[in-house]
């Protein structure tokens, strides 16, 4: 019995974590501005990886940096997550996180490297 409830509850979880993972919400970064405020995924190509003078690094989106129609950063704090952030550079990739503004840019901040992947 407690086997099978086990194995019930496993079933549950699962799928529930499937039907998350389907029903994920993506925008392409040209729209990432739209959904300020607004936990997603955004979705494009990294035009260019840079890394500041104090160990920020920051992937543009849709083009260099100050026409980036999206960014997703990675502070120096969580760079150990981020094994060889340049390997994206040129990548269509998928950043999940929430959406906010900075001087008027949409990003998403990087704490995981969960939070970003290849794009199918």
């Amino acid at each position: 019995m407690r086997k099978a409830l086990t194995a019930f509850l496993l079933v549950i979880v699962l799928g529930s974590w499937s039907l998350a993972s389907a029903d994920e919400k993506t925008v392409p970064d040209s729209l990432a501005k739209n959904h300020v405020g607004e936990t997603t995924a955004v979705k494009g190509t990294v035009a260019k990886v840079s890394v500041s003078g104090s160990g920020t690094t920051y992937l543009n989106f849709g083009g260099s940096f100050p026409n980036q129609t999206f960014t997703a950063v990675i502070f120096t704090s969580d760079a150990a997550a981020f094994s060889n952030p340049k390997q994206w550079e040129g990548k269509r990739v998928i950043a999940r996180g929430k959406v906010e503004l900075y001087k008027g840019k949409p990003e998403i901040i990087l704490r995981k490297a969960s939070q970003l992947s290849l794009a199918q």
